[in-house]
Order: structure tokens, then C-alpha cells, then sequence
């Protein structure tokens, strides 16, 4: 997939700051784990429209980081606040 609009990955991985952020402040409160996670789901969407398609350098880039960030913030979402170990 050619990225032909960069803000969609943009928007993406900035509010995957923005629910890590939150999902600290708000980590004793069960209803904010349910609305972070729902406002994950419009991340994963993003994700899964990238791993389908055909992507160049750039978009592959592209796809590593939003990976790399939605994960971050479902961990946090999920009081794991351990970080990966990558080989």
C-alpha cells in the first residue's frame, strides 16, 4: 500500500501517546480502561488496512512504528507497564 495521506498514521500514533498518557493517570478507574481500549480499536484499524497492503519503505516504516506504538499503549491500557525485551 502507498501511503498517499501520512496524517491518518500520524493521528494514529500520537493518540497512541495520548491513551498511554491517559492510561496512567486513569488506571484505577474501569470505565476509562473500557474507553481507551475502544479508541484503540480505530488504531487497530489503521494497523490492519497497513499489514494488508502492498507497502514501500516508507509505509513498511510507517507500519513498524504504529506497531510498535499501539502495543505500548495496549499494554499501559492494561496496567503492563513492563517493556518489551526485543532480539
Amino acid at each position: 500500500m502507498e501511503i498517499s495521506n501520512v496524517s491518518a498514521i500520524q493521528l494514529a500514533i500520537s493518540a497512541c501517546a495520548g491513551i498511554k498518557a491517559l492510561s496512567v493517570t486513569t488506571k484505577d478507574d474501569p470505565r476509562s480502561k473500557e474507553r481507551l481500549t475502544s479508541s484503540l480499536q480505530a488504531v487497530k484499524e489503521v494497523l490492519d488496512h497497513l499489514e494488508k497492503g502492498h507497502r514501500d519503505e516508507n509505509a513498511n516504516m510507517a507500519y513498524i512504528m504504529l506497531y510498535d506504538a499501539y502495543h505500548t499503549a495496549l499494554n499501559a491500557v492494561n496496567s503492563n507497564f513492563t517493556p518489551e525485551l526485543k532480539n
